[in-house]
């Protein structure tokens, strides 16, 4: 199976865990779906079209780089899975070929037993999917990975006054984390979508 959202195809079958997730969470047990319905109701800030400013930081936190884009989130698979889909810069600002504009999509599927997410990112710097595992609460989403002897973690947040905040923090195994890049945003949309009801 495949989702196909503004040019940009996810195979799950490069992610055996997210398929896994995702067929758990659409089994037939009603309150299976209930449950799923709630963590990906979490989501529900987030659902529309947003227009963001991505920045990648030096170790003092100093932003190194800044780029306009746009980061649209979609509810997929019956409403059991978000899509996201990142674009520097906007698509609706033109470059000279495809190859210069950075895409990147994920798909975020929840076991409706644990409330734990299973994520698939890919991009257009990646040398392949990269998954992640997450946990999420009202207001605040967030996922991590290891990479060889590093931790990689990102949160996902829309703050009091209605903006996107996603931050991104790296560092060895038993330091500090360090923040190495943050996007912050507005709604793009007028209102987003609402959220799942798991009927």
């Amino acid at each position: 199976m495949r989702w196909t959202w503004s040019g940009l195809t996810v195979m799950t079958a490069l992610a055996p865990a997210v398929a896994g997730a995702q067929e758990k969470a659409l089994g037939v047990e009603a309150s299976e779906i209930s449950q799923a319905a709630t963590h990906v109701g979490h989501w529900a800030p987030f659902i529309g079209d947003w227009t963001i400013v991505f920045e990648a930081l030096d170790t003092s936190a100093a932003v190194q780089a800044a780029f306009d884009g746009e980061w649209n989130f979609r509810y997929v698979a019956g409403g059991t899975g978000i899509q996201d889909a990142f674009f520097l810069p906007p698509r609706d600002v033109a470059v000279a070929s495809d190859s210069r504009r950075f895409v990147g999509t994920g798909l975020r599927v929840v076991d409706p037993e644990t409330g734990d997410w299973t994520a698939l990112w890919t991009d257009a710097n990646a040398p392949g999917p990269e998954l992640w595992e997450g946990t999420s609460e009202p207001g605040r989403i967030s996922f991590h990975r290891i990479e060889g002897d590093r931790t990689i973690r990102t949160e996902f947040r829309v703050d009091g006054a209605g903006r996107l905040r996603w931050e991104q923090w790296e560092g060895a195994s038993g330091e500090t984390l360090v923040m190495t890049q943050r996007v912050t945003g507005h709604r793009t949309d007028e209102d987003g979508a609402p959220p799942p009801d798991g009927s």
